[in-house]
């Protein structure tokens, strides 16, 4: 039922006849925004990492900060 209902969502373009709250609860019950969090924050660890090697550059406080708030943002 899962996968139908998230085929029906993306054949009709919009929730007609599957609520939005379903597709929301059937991504939390699987863990995949856990698992793209924790992914994104591997990432970020990194880029944070290859831009510590800038820091003599002007800009680079404003690059070693973008991973953060990026992760950290509400939306």
């Amino acid at each position: 039922m899962p996968a139908n209902s998230v085929a029906r969502v993306l054949q009709e373009k919009d929730f007609i006849s599957v609520k939005a709250e379903t597709i929301v609860s059937l991504v939390h019950e699987s863990g995949a925004l856990e698992r793209a969090r924790k992914l994104a924050l591997d990432y970020a660890r990194r880029a944070k990492r290859v831009h510590s090697e800038w820091r003599g550059f002007e800009y680079a406080r404003a690059l070693l900060t973008l991973p953060d708030f990026i992760l950290e943002r509400e939306n």
